[in-house]
């Protein structure tokens, strides 16, 4: 009852960001005109902040400013284990974008640190597409440390699929680094770095 409680109070953050999100997009949409088909990390205020950081373990939001032409947008959870893809859909939402939107991408653990909960949603015009599940991080329970970054920058869209967020596991503590900039900007050169983790969780999205 308790999680119920505490998923449904997260979906309604969801949503009450998407508003927000969609309010400030049309205050800057003359400022942000030159950007187009591209996916940048949102400013939350240090309350959306903390809402979400109470409500979830980690959670990043993205605005998206795209052509009309694009008919659907997806984003996902692929999951790598010593950089093996293990899982290329922990889980999946897909939904008809308008041309400016959010997306908001959720983690928390679970179970000691042995499962996570995801929730993923894309927003846009007032409508919200949310699907939220769980994976068992590892089938043994471990003491394991934990990174999670993003990309600071602007990420295109349009040309296939991108990384938005990515989290690592590692048993090395101290030693563990985040991920580097440039895997986020070519994911496919920089596979080897998912390598340096035992577990990888990569979020990613694609319009098309």
């Amino acid at each position: 009852m308790k999680k119920k409680v505490m998923w449904s109070a997260l979906f309604f953050v969801v949503l009450m960001l998407s508003a927000c999100t969609d309010q400030e997009t049309e205050k800057t949409e003359t400022a942000k005109a030159d950007k187009r088909n591209v996916v940048s990390s949102a400013e939350l205020t240090k309350r959306e902040e903390a809402i979400l950081t109470t409500l979830s373990g980690g959670a990043y939001v993205f605005d998206y400013n795209v052509d009309p032409s694009f008919e659907k947008a997806e984003v996902w959870v692929e999951k790598y284990e010593e950089g093996r893809l293990t899982d290329d859909a922990v889980m999946k939402l897909g939904v008809m974008p308008g041309e400016k939107g959010s997306i908001i991408l959720s983690a928390t653990e679970e179970g000691n640190g042995h499962k996570m909960r995801f929730n993923l949603s894309i927003s846009s015009g007032g409508t919200t597409g949310s699907s939220e599940g769980e994976d068992i991080i590892l089938e043994e329970e471990r003491s394991l440390s934990m990174v999670w970054g993003t990309y600071p920058g602007d990420v295109r869209v349009g040309e296939g699929e991108v990384v938005l967020s990515a989290i690592g596991y590692s048993d090395e503590g101290n030693g563990m680094s985040s991920f580097a900039t440039t895997f986020y900007e070519n994911p496919e050169e920089n596979k080897s770095d998912l390598a340096d983790y035992d577990i990888a969780y990569v979020f990613k999205t694609k319009f098309e």
